[in-house]
């Protein structure tokens, strides 16, 4: 699910919206984002870690249950793209419905 994916990137120091927008679009796999992060993030990051928090994510969605329909995020389906110039900094990047 790439809403993981986005959640997970942005739990990294130094990576924010701004980050996002420009380097997740959907469908990069796993290693492709460790290695943009390992670039940009001001902590270590290892695919066993982002896995690691990925479903740590995964199991606090799940606990949602009944509260939440789903997540999306920018490069998912039915992400909704945002009106008028809102800088990259300031761009939703996921939605909790």
């Amino acid at each position: 699910m790439h809403a993981l994916n986005v959640l997970t990137a942005k739990s990294y120091k130094g990576i924010g919206r701004a980050w996002i927008v420009k380097h997740l679009q959907g469908g990069e796999t796993t290693s492709a984002i460790v290695s943009m992060l390992s670039k940009d993030s001001k902590e270590g990051v290892s695919v066993d870690d982002f896995e690691q928090r990925s479903e740590a994510f995964k199991a606090d969605l799940d606990k949602l249950g009944g509260f939440a329909d789903g997540a999306v995020a920018l490069g998912d389906d039915g992400f909704p793209s945002c009106r008028g110039n809102v800088k990259p900094s300031e761009q939703p990047v996921f939605v909790l419905y």
